[in-house]
Formats: C-alpha cells, sequence, structure tokens
C-alpha cells in the first residue's frame, strides 16, 4: 500500500511540475523575429528561419538538422564548407529553433513538404547537395526519393530511416497520459544539458546554447518533438532508402562509432540499402558528431560536395 502511495505522490509531482512549467512558456506569437539575426520566409504551412551564407553562384548545399537541436548545430560546419567556395543554406524545421509551431502531424509529408517550400521560395531550381544529420537524415532519403532531379549529391550524418530500438526518452513520451508530462520536463534538462557541455568544451558558441535553450521558452517546442515521435517513420524508410540507391545520386555516410541515438549497428542496414555509398565510421564520436566532431564532419562534406 505505501508502494502504490509513493508512485501516486511522484506521478502527482511530476504532473503539477509540469503545469508549473507549461505555465510559465512563452506564445510563439510574441517572437519578434527582429531580435536575432538571420533571416525568415513564409512558407505554405507558416514562417520558416534560414541562413543563407556564401556566393549563390556556388555549389549549394542544404543542411538539416536532427529532432531536438536546431540548425545552429551546423555552425562550424558552414564555416569549412563557405570557405571551400560552396553556398550554404541552413534552416529550423517546424516546431524547432526560430520557425513557426505547427498544430498539425510533424510526419514525413510535412518536412518533405517544408524543403521543397524553402527551394521554391528561395527560387533554388538547380540540384543541390543535401545533407542530413539523425532525423534531418531521413528527411534528406526521403525528399531525395521523391524529388531525385532536385539532389545532386546526398549526405547522411547518422540517419533515421532503420531505428528498430527507440531511446528511452522516445518510450516514455509515448506512455499513456503521464508520458506527455514526462517528456516536458526531460527533453528540456535533457537536451539543454547536452549543448551547456559541448559549450564548455569550446564545441559551440554562445550564440547557439542561446538559440537551444530559447526554443524551449516557447510553447509548441515539446509538442512538435512529441508529435515526431509519433508520426515520423523512423524504423520505415527502407523503401526510399532503396528508391535513392537506384537513382544513383553519390552518397556519403558518416557515424560516429559511440552515438548512442542511433547506433552505429544501423551503419549496417544503410549500406546494405544503398551499397555504393561511400562509408566514413568515426572513432569516438557520440550522436552530437556535427559540432563535437565538427573539423573531421566539415573535411568529409568539403571533399565529398567538391
Amino acid at each position: 500500500m505505501l508502494y502504490i502511495t509513493v508512485i501516486i505522490m511522484l506521478l502527482g509531482l511530476i504532473v503539477l511540475t509540469s503545469f508549473y512549467k507549461r505555465s510559465r512558456l512563452l506564445d510563439f506569437a510574441t517572437f519578434n523575429e527582429k531580435d536575432v539575426a538571420g533571416s525568415f520566409i513564409s512558407l505554405n504551412k507558416g514562417k520558416v528561419y534560414y541562413n543563407r551564407y556564401g556566393d549563390k553562384q556556388h555549389n549549394t548545399v542544404v543542411l538539416i538538422h536532427g529532432l531536438l537541436t536546431p540548425s545552429c548545430v551546423w555552425e562550424e560546419v558552414v564555416k569549412t564548407l563557405v570557405e571551400s567556395s560552396n553556398e550554404v543554406i541552413t534552416f529550423d524545421l517546424y516546431g524547432r529553433g526560430y520557425s513557426q509551431r505547427l498544430n498539425v502531424p510533424h510526419g514525413e509529408q510535412l518536412y518533405n513538404e517544408q524543403l521543397l517550400n524553402l527551394l521554391d521560395s528561395l527560387n533554388i531550381t538547380k540540384p543541390v547537395d543535401l545533407v542530413g544529420y539523425s532525423l534531418g537524415g531521413g528527411i534528406a532519403v526521403s525528399f531525395t526519393s521523391h524529388y531525385p532531379q532536385r539532389v545532386k549529391k546526398l549526405g547522411l550524418i547518422a540517419p533515421a530511416g532503420f531505428m528498430d530500438d527507440m531511446p528511452l526518452i522516445a518510450k516514455i513520451a509515448k506512455l499513456p497520459i503521464i508520458g506527455h508530462y514526462i517528456t516536458h520536463l526531460l527533453i528540456p534538462m535533457f537536451t539543454i544539458k547536452r549543448q551547456e557541455q559541448a559549450f564548455e568544451q569550446d564545441k559551440i558558441s554562445q550564440e547557439a546554447l542561446h538559440k537551444v535553450k530559447q526554443q524551449f521558452s516557447y510553447k509548441g517546442t515539446i509538442e512538435s518533438y512529441i508529435s515526431t515521435d509519433q508520426h515520423y517513420p523512423y524504423n520505415a524508410l527502407k523503401e526510399s532508402y532503396d528508391q535513392v540507391s537506384q537513382s544513383q545520386i553519390p552518397v556519403s555516410v558518416i557515424w560516429g562509432q559511440d552515438d548512442e541515438l542511433m547506433l552505429f549497428k544501423y551503419s549496417e542496414n544503410v549500406l546494405n540499402a544503398i551499397p555504393s555509398a561511400d562509408f566514413h565510421p568515426v572513432p569516438n564520436a557520440s550522436h552530437s558528431i556535427t559540432y563535437e566532431e565538427s573539423e573531421i564532419v566539415g573535411t568529409i562534406l568539403k571533399k565529398f560536395v567538391a
């Protein structure tokens, strides 16, 4: 009886704490675009934050970030690519960073549509080099399978698509009722702590750390994560991978051998689906490879898109 009472009290504390934290969140409608550097563009579903670096006459590289950290994870990779005479475009997925929060299913179609709308709205008609990281890798594969004429080369960094064992936090998010409240507490804590460690190790800038923290101060950020967790086919993109392989578009795969989220073993599935892909395993690299090992990632991508 005591055991049950303690559990009920803990669950009640989680719910109350979650309600308190959510009550302090800001409405995204109050966000002032003039407070941040970068650009905004209105697409068919809402406003999207993006940055365009380098000369538009150069080869265009589009970088897609992952599930929780917005486009600032690319800051050092961007510098390497621009210095190598590339135009580089980064953007925040809906519900992340400074892009609009949407109350719609965050699945494969939404993200493919966002990228297509962005390219069209920026009048980019030439094929681009598309690079995706984690969830962004899954998006890049799916987009390429649907619009192969828009992609010249495809770079994948620990991409989604064959994830048969979801991380604990994703399993918690799927728990009936209580999972929603726990997720509201754990996701900001987990993500911010990871970025603070990266900042202390001089892996990301103060600006990038601020951007990661700031996104969690607005309503709709966690809901976007939960919706993606519910609707995105993390383990059901084999057909898209097969279509990419048949398209003969050059593919490069980068994977940290100590990745604790997109486990390194999943790389076998990717390489089986796309045998022609160049493979770059990175020893001692975690899932935070884009900024913790930005020099290695930048060097590999620089050569690939040259």
